[in-house]
């Protein structure tokens, strides 16, 4: 007896030491994989590394203040304090930092394993040596004391848009561009901030002729750009340069011949799916009905939602509130066009049934667009004279429906050189543009695509246009925009200068220039009667202007 227990013993006290092995081992694995996956983990996720340093001229060895250091591929960087010293922070021992300053040769360096990057930038002899036009004459870069941006054209005019305002957007610091995206509209631009009171745009300067306007420029046509942004630069022109000035020079032929033909497509695609983000017409209901509960007010009965616990939305809007059961649509009667005179309306019967789904308004008023450019230019030189001629075309369509812009360009520069020290010529630039008027008030189609009621349809039962009579006020955001179809305003410009120059004792250039900017338009508003809206117009209007 005493055997058997002992053995039973034995064999438990065997158990329990291979279990207590087993439970040993699985705690050592777990350790081993807990250590490994930190290590895994420390590889793919590395602590952030912060990298110091100080940024000098190669060769005075002085501090450069205002350095721009950024991490490649990244929107985090860091700018240098007045003794030349930055802290940047970098995630991956291989990204890259770039030193760039004006004036300088930029500079690319890896950090690696580097906690301290001591840069010294190079002088950029060839961007100090630049030639700019500023005022009656040029200057190189390195003697100017005036704050100057200099745009890069080539990239500027690569931008699909073809209006050389929106293309300085993001091109020179220190200019904002506000565009309301109308075709053909030109664009607002601010140097410098907005001043509380006047006028806030700068003055352009294209071929020495000031203007206000670049708007119908062809942006194939620029040579080059330049901002002018503080008094200093501007000083020369007066209080027409107190919001800055934009200096444009245009292109002139030179070498052999040369034809470039171009032409580009760019299609826009308007945003979808509820952008205002507009009620549902059953959640527009119960909303009315508890702010007039909120009010004290109680809101049954209804004339459009019952007099029920909750709203209902009705199978009619005109007749206001009507079901399914209630109207006779052989009664519809309406005439657009009013040929039995303005008392006509007191006989009309619209019937418009509900859109219970709701009217995504903005959806109906937008469509994706096609813009198409064509641009033809010729352009030569020799010792006799040097010209350069271009033509365009651009068919923009806007992504509002019955907006585009449809603008012609031609342009003419000529040099003729009479003698070694004589030269005569002319810049000039001829435009027509055709572009519907728009209007951007709370009354606009837009302006009514986020306010008017969803449950109005479109249409009414007879296809012709819905509206908010007996609900609320505004207009069909749709039929707006059709009935706009024939107010066309055209535009014609002609802008240029004929000039005369004379070069003597080697660096004096004497120069005269006669400069014009004549326009004229032609404006066409047709105004057609209504009989969906609250409050309709039965009188037909045509207005014409010139100028």
């Amino acid at each position: 007896m005493f055997n058997s227990n002992y053995k039973i013993m034995k064999n438990y006290l065997r158990l329990c030491l291979s279990f207590k092995r087993t439970l040993n081992a699985i705690k050592i694995s777990i350790l081993l994989i807990l250590v490994a996956a930190f290590h895994i983990s420390a590889a793919v996720f590395p602590q952030q590394q912060v990298v110091t340093g100080y940024v000098t001229d190669s060769e005075t060895g002085e501090p450069i203040p205002g350095v721009n250091i950024l991490v490649e591929g990244t929107t985090r960087g860091a700018v240098t304090d007045l003794d030349g010293n930055y802290t940047i922070d970098i995630d991956q021992m291989d990204q890259v930092l770039i030193f760039s300053y004006v004036g300088y040769v930029s500079q690319s360096i890896t950090v690696g394993n580097q906690t301290v990057i001591n840069v010294r930038l190079t002088p950029d002899i060839a961007a100090l040596e630049e030639v700019i036009v500023v005022g009656y004459g040029t200057q190189r870069r390195k003697d100017i004391s005036g704050s100057i941006s200099i745009v890069d054209v080539e990239r500027a005019t690569a931008e699909s848009s073809q209006q050389i305002g929106k293309q300085l957007q993001g091109r020179a610091a220190g200019v904002t561009v506000i565009s309301t995206g109308q075709p053909g509209e030109e664009p607002r631009i601010r140097i410098r901030g907005i001043n509380t009171f006047g006028n806030n745009d700068p003055l352009y300067i294209v071929d020495g002729v000031p203007t206000q306007d670049v708007n119908n420029l062809t942006p194939s046509d620029i040579e080059s750009m330049q901002v002018l942004k503080d008094a200093s630069a501007a000083s020369i022109y007066g209080s027409r340069a107190s919001n800055g000035i934009i200096i444009i020079t245009t292109k002139k032929g030179r070498g052999g011949v040369r034809v470039d033909y171009n032409v580009s497509a760019g299609y826009t695609i308007p945003k979808e799916d509820n952008v205002w983000d507009v009620l549902s017409p059953l959640d527009m209901a119960k909303l009315k009905w508890m702010a007039l509960e909120n009010s004290g007010v109680d809101p049954r009965p209804d004339p459009l939602y019952g007099d029920g616990a909750e709203p209902r939305l009705p199978d009619y809007i005109r007749p206001l509130g009507a079901m399914t059961g209630e109207v006779d649509e052989n009664d519809y009667y309406v005439n657009p066009e009013y040929t039995g005179g303005v008392d006509e309306l007191n006989t009309f019967y619209q019937i418009t049934r509900a859109n219970k789904e709701g009217t995504d308004w903005y959806a109906e008023i937008v469509r994706p667009a096609l813009t198409l450019n064509n641009t033809l230019s010729v352009s030569g030189g020799s010792e006799a004279g040097s010209y350069y001629l271009s033509f365009n075309h651009l068919d923009q369509q806007g992504t509002v429906i019955e907006t585009y812009n449809k603008r012609t360009t031609f342009r003419v520069n000529t040099v003729f050189n009479i003698s070694k020290n004589l030269r005569i010529g002319q810049n000039l630039t001829g435009v027509t543009n055709v572009n519907p008027t728009i209007d951007h008030s709370q009354t606009s189609a837009v302006g009514q695509s986020f306010t008017q009621q969803p449950i109005i349809p479109v249409y009414d039962i007879g296809g012709n246009w819905a509206g908010p009579a007996g609900i609320c006020s505004g207009f069909n955001p749709v039929a707006l925009q059709k009935r706009s179809t024939d107010n066309i305003s055209r535009r014609y410009r002609l802008f240029g200068n004929a000039f005369a120059e004379l070069t003597f004792l080697k660096d004096f250039t004497l120069r005269t220039s006669i400069g014009e900017d004549l326009t004229a338009s032609k404006n066409r508003v047709f105004v057609f009667p209504t009989y969906e809206e609250a409050e309709n117009n039965v009188i037909s209007s045509l207005t014409q202007s010139t100028t």
